[in-house]
């Protein structure tokens, strides 16, 4: 995997922790943190749209689905575990995810949305 830019992953890190409500929100209507967002109430994604409206629309139109998920599923399991992720814990996971092109879109997503 190449290298990725520390400011990148503190960026990332920010936005992520910025959505961490959202998608806390999203994980209590899924079982054990799997995201799938049929499970999601009409009521629950109008509630989520309205606090993070671009959550959910970055996560429909997502083709990066499994990326996505095991995203929310570790940030949900750091919930569980009242864990604070850090750039290493970040960088750790990404490196673990099997398609690094849409680990890297994600970063990207993410560091452009916390300037």
């Amino acid at each position: 995997m190449r290298v990725i830019n520390e400011l990148l992953l503190r960026r990332a890190l920010e936005q992520l922790t910025q959505v961490y409500e959202g998608i806390a929100m999203i994980c209590e209507n899924t079982l054990a943190g799997e995201f799938d967002i049929k499970l999601l109430s009409a009521t629950r994604q109008r509630e989520i749209e309205k606090r993070f409206p671009d959550l959910l629309r970055r996560l429909k139109r997502s083709s990066r689905h499994r990326v996505t998920q095991l995203l929310i599923k570790a940030m949900w399991e750091a919930q569980q575990d009242n864990l604070v992720f850090r750039v290493k814990g970040l960088a750790a996971l990404l490196d673990r995810l099997v398609d690094e092109e849409a680990a890297m879109d994600i970063v990207k997503y993410c560091a452009l949305r916390s300037r």
